[in-house]
């Protein structure tokens, strides 16, 4: 999953601008945001991952001068929020306080937020290109598959110790993304089930998965919009070994992690070490027990 394509928008779409709220004021928001959604979506495209929650606007201008802007998760290396460049100075909870009451439910002008409404249309776009991979032939053959999943947990959490924390799991393939939290990620990691709200994001998009209508206790902290997890699997988002996606946990003290998917293999199929070559670190902890179905 990717960026969208513009060939793949609608004109509606390429054309759609972002509507303010009369109270709201447009200075505090980054000038891209007076563009076309064709516009900023070439923007987010060209513009290059961010250091220290800097960019420049050379991709555009040819001004090299840095500036606080970014759609780049730089401790996890991907595209965040949808891929929609924001202030890295943004104070997204005081934003939101300020704006509670011009947008949404209690807004008085029934918008959407107007970063929302950005990633809405790259939401439109990709759905469609969920829904259509739905249809083919990778899609369905992975109904009779397991995926074999390296789990890790970002070594920022771990810093200054020698400790590396990961799992290996293995799960079917048409495992929602919700039940694949609950029932296979909390345990694994030894997270308490039911009780804090998660996302996870697609790197190469920035698409975002994640819990609708959650009682969780940290849901305060839910920024921007996010598809429904329990309306798509791991098959929507590992599709090729090699792939990653990331996981929060926790969305106040933000527990990150990082899945890989290291193979697509059909049910009753048995693996030995050699399937894990190319991780070491597997081969040596599993020693001991040669074989796993």
């Amino acid at each position: 999953m990717d960026l969208p394509n513009e060939d793949g928008l609608t004109s509606k779409e390429k054309n759609a601008r972002v509507k303010f709220a009369s109270e709201d004021d447009p200075s505090q928001y980054p000038d891209m945001m007076g563009y076309s959604f064709c516009d900023i979506l070439r923007f987010a495209k060209a513009m290059p991952p961010s250091v220290n929650g800097e960019t420049s606007m050379a991709h555009m201008t040819g001004d090299t001068t840095l500036i606080p802007m970014s759609n780049w998760d730089e401790t996890m290396g991907g595209y965040d929020n949808w891929g929609v460049p924001m202030k890295s100075d943004d104070d997204v909870f005081e934003r939101t306080m300020r704006t509670q009451f011009m947008y949404g439910g209690l807004g008085s002008s029934k918008l959407q937020e107007p970063y929302q409404q950005v990633q809405r249309t790259m939401a439109a776009y990709q759905e469609r290109t969920l829904n259509e991979y739905s249809q083919t032939g990778e899609f369905q053959n992975g109904t009779s598959q397991l995926y074999i999943l390296l789990i890790r947990l970002h070594p920022a959490h771990t810093e200054g110790t020698k400790t590396k924390v990961w799992r290996l799991v293995a799960c079917h393939a048409d495992t929602n993304l919700d039940s694949f939290h609950d029932q296979i990620m909390t345990p694994a990691m030894g997270w308490r089930r039911h009780y804090h709200a998660y996302k996870f994001i697609v790197p190469t998009s920035g698409v975002v998965f994640g819990p609708q209508n959650s009682d969780a206790i940290d849901m305060m902290h839910s920024t921007g919009y996010t598809l429904n997890s329990e309306q798509y699997d791991l098959r929507h988002v590992l599709r090729k070994p090699g792939k990653r996606i990331h996981y929060i946990y926790d969305l106040g003290d933000h527990w990150r992690h990082d899945i890989t998917l290291l193979g697509r293999i059909d049910r009753g199929t048995k693996i030995g070490l050699d399937y894990f070559d190319k991780y070491k670190f597997i081969q040596e902890a599993l020693k001991g027990n040669g074989t796993y179905a």
